[in-house]
């Protein structure tokens, strides 16, 4: 009967540690998806670098057997051409993009 009643709490102890571990772990990745989340924002990210980090993580997407389908989301298509305007105007203050001629001066400018 002291066997029986000794396995008994030790399923309970056991059951219970394992819930414990399953919260804290589920709290751990709450807030490692809250730290992702805020220093995303506090980024300010705008279309174009999302767009890029996402061709950035196709490759990595695309690793396994199972893995054979991509997700496009329906906005990339725009999201792509804002990647190549913002290539061909370059950084502000840096002028044309290397291997193109800077722009004339228009005649407001003159």
């Amino acid at each position: 009967m002291l066997t029986a009643e000794g396995a008994q709490q030790a399923t309970v102890l056991n059951a219970e540690g394992a819930r414990q571990s399953a919260i804290l772990r589920a709290e751990g990745e709450a807030k490692a998806i809250d730290t992702v989340f805020k220093a995303i924002h506090a980024g300010k990210p705008n279309r174009e670098l999302l767009s890029y980090e996402y061709l950035q993580m196709l490759p990595q997407l695309a690793e396994g057997d199972a893995n054979k389908v991509f997700v496009v989301p329906s906005e990339f298509a725009q999201a792509f051409g804002g990647i190549g305007e913002a290539l061909t105007r370059g950084a502000p203050g840096e002028g044309p993009p290397p291997g193109r001629p800077p722009a004339p001066p228009s005649a407001s400018q003159a």
